[in-house]
């Protein structure tokens, strides 16, 4: 009968740490992978992030030669797993083989370590992927307006606005007069068109507020309340009124009625409110009220229907966005304290035509000039 094999190799003590309890010659293994930094894990523990580099016996390398030598008397597959990326398994070992002695008094059954640096690609999770492919169109279409501009000269992008005091006091995306070298804001309610500056702004939430330098062109304007954050919930009636499209729709403010579809945007996102408000570009800055008037938000983007169709194979509709007011509030804090004016809001049983009709006052549109050389 042949005898149980003797002389195992502990893989688990020179995978986890490098061995010092073997004087056999020692290998240097390396794993890696692209990207980096992802995590090994055997037997369903991490033991490191790549690139990782170990020394093994070389036992565990060849097949045993005696009965007393030691060998590898296991498989070895690692998962590489990495947040963003689609896991991988590496397996690093061939076999089983069988190995006997001279006289067939005893056996071994063996694997063996295939080489000494073992690579592994992962490939972008699906939502991933589709992040990076949008990042990398939106590049390329910045690279080809760029060249517009370089061709045909300053170029002028439009969106929408909302006076947020009687000082004169504007909000809108910072995307939309981001790198102007002009802003204009041209008031519906008085017929006016007046030069504006930045005076504060939030990159990262999407936010800038403008100062209007003509007073003419604020005119009166109605009280502009801000909803509590509790008060915001899934299926509340919404609408905002803006520019579509810019000059194709012409000057007249539009307006675009929905429902708050979800209290977070992609990836749960918890600055952003998920809106069904049909959103066209010049829409972006404009404010989102609830069926009370109150402002719960900036409307900010939607999703890019063509983009996803070519690359997920669906065409989203209506999935459109809006920054949480509460971030605009934090900007508005920072103004210069304003003198109190009276509550214009309309009163608590007006139609929800009544109340858009008292809040035109504060919708503007904006206009940027934008240099060729400052984008």
């Amino acid at each position: 009968m042949l005898k149980a094999p003797v002389c195992v190799v502990m893989l688990s003590i020179v995978l986890c740490a490098p061995s010092t309890v073997s004087a056999a010659k020692k290998i240097t293994v390396t794993i890696s992978s692209e990207p980096s930094g992802a995590n090994v894990e055997w037997n369903g523990q991490v033991i490191g992030t790549t690139p990782l580099v170990r020394e093994l016996d070389d036992t565990v390398f060849k097949s045993p030669k005696w009965l007393w030598s030691g060998y590898l008397g296991e498989e070895i597959a690692f998962h590489i797993r990495k947040e963003g990326y689609v896991g991988k398994e590496l397996r690093l070992t061939s076999g089983p083989y069988r190995w006997v002695n001279a006289n067939n008094t005893a056996e071994k059954i063996y694997f063996v370590i295939t080489g000494t640096s073992f690579h592994v690609s992962l490939e972008p999770d699906a939502l991933t992927r589709v992040k990076t492919e949008a990042a990398a169109a939106a590049a390329a279409a910045e690279r080809q307006r760029e060249g517009e501009r370089t061709a045909r000269g300053p170029l002028q992008s439009s969106g929408t606005g909302f006076f947020v005091s009687s000082a004169g006091y504007v909000a809108t995306n910072h995307h939309v007069v981001s790198g102007a070298r002009e802003i204009s804001v041209t008031s519906p309610a008085t017929g006016r068109t007046a030069p504006a500056t930045v005076v504060l702004q939030d990159k990262n939430n999407d936010l800038v507020i403008l100062k209007v330098s003509d007073p003419e062109a604020v005119g009166a304007l109605p009280s502009l309340r801000i909803a509590d954050a509790a008060s915001v919930k899934l299926g509340q009636t919404t609408f905002t009124v803006g520019f579509p499209l810019g000059e194709v729709m012409g000057s007249a403010p539009r307006l675009a009625t929905g429902t708050v579809n979800g209290l977070f945007g992609i990836r749960d996102d918890p600055r952003l409110l998920q809106i069904s408000n049909p959103i066209q570009p010049g829409n972006s800055g404009g404010p989102l009220f609830n069926d009370n008037g109150e402002l719960i938000g900036v409307v900010v983007s939607g999703l890019n229907a063509e983009y996803f169709y070519e690359n997920a194979g669906i065409i989203p509709q209506n999935v459109n966005f809006a920054v949480k007011a509460g971030f605009l509030k934090n900007l508005i804090e920072m103004l210069p304290p304003m003198p109190a004016k009276p509550d214009t809001r309309s009163p608590s049983d007006a139609t929800l035509v009544k109340r858009i009709e008292g809040l035109m006052p504060l919708i503007v549109k904006v206009t940027a000039v934008i240099s060729t050389t400052d984008k």
